[in-house]
């Protein structure tokens, strides 16, 4: 029978298997529109040993394809019926207590970085940032880093420990304002932090270039001339900015 897949997100985790039968799919109940549905028989020989969209046969059976712990806190299912715009899902589960739940972190954080690498910018002083993602399953509650190593490495291979000016809101971007021009050409930073759990991510390396910003000309007409600039001009004198030809006043 033809079948809806649905990716459903639950607002408790984790699935409990409340029989102990060690199967968590018989103790989930499907319904749709107030019609109770039936948990579908893994009955087809090219997937015997996994429940797939294609066991279901009638109109009123659903299947379980997977339970995401992921970030996405999602059960992935398929109805028989088809749906409409204003179709009522149920799922009925149980979940595991708070209290009866152990937590085990043993994943070390990834992390990018603000210029991406093997971007460029023209701004003359970007802010650079170190992201740390953390978040590996549902409900994780490690999500926070601290950073043990930031350096920046100069085109003209100056290497400098920023790793004590940098700023966050929320202890998994941490942000450097450059407070001078930096130099023209590729820059290279270097990074390592470690959760709450004492798990430490691998030092990573990204490149970024900071560039010359383009030059930017504009013809004048005789006469009065109403412009607008496209971005903040390297120099705010007006005489750099329209020059010193004759005819020309400021």
């Amino acid at each position: 029978a033809a079948s809806v897949a649905l990716a459903i997100k639950l607002a408790n985790w984790p699935v409990a298997d409340a029989d102990g039968d060690v199967n968590l799919l018989d103790g989930i109940a499907v319904s749709v529109d107030g019609t109770a549905y039936t948990l579908a028989a893994i009955d087809h020989a090219d997937d015997a040993a996994v429940m797939t969209c294609a066991d279901v046969d009638t109109a009123t059976q659903f299947a379980i394809v997977s339970l995401d712990y992921g970030e996405t806190e999602v059960v992935n299912m398929c109805v028989g019926s088809a749906l409409t715009a204003t179709s009522i899902i149920k799922v009925t589960y149980h979940y595991a207590n708070a209290s009866n739940v152990v937590e085990i972190d043993t994943a070390g954080p990834t992390l990018t970085f603000d210029p991406s690498g093997g971007t460029s910018t023209e701004k003359a002083r970007p802010y650079v940032s170190i992201i740390a993602d953390d978040d590996e399953y549902a409900d994780d509650t490690y999500t926070t880093v601290t950073v043990t190593k930031a350096e920046l490495k100069s085109p003209s291979a100056v290497v400098t420990d920023i790793s004590g000016d940098l700023s966050t809101a929320d202890n998994k971007r941490f942000i450097y304002a450059p407070t001078a021009d930096m130099e023209l050409g590729q820059w290279t930073i270097t990074a390592r932090v470690t959760d709450t759990a004492g798990n430490k991510s691998a030092e990573t390396t990204s490149k970024f270039t900071v560039a010359a910003r383009a030059k930017f000309s504009l013809g004048l007409s005789a006469g009065w001339n109403l412009i607008s600039l496209p971005n903040n001009p390297s120099s705010t004198d007006i005489d750099t900015l329209v020059g010193t030809a004759n005819g020309v006043s400021t």
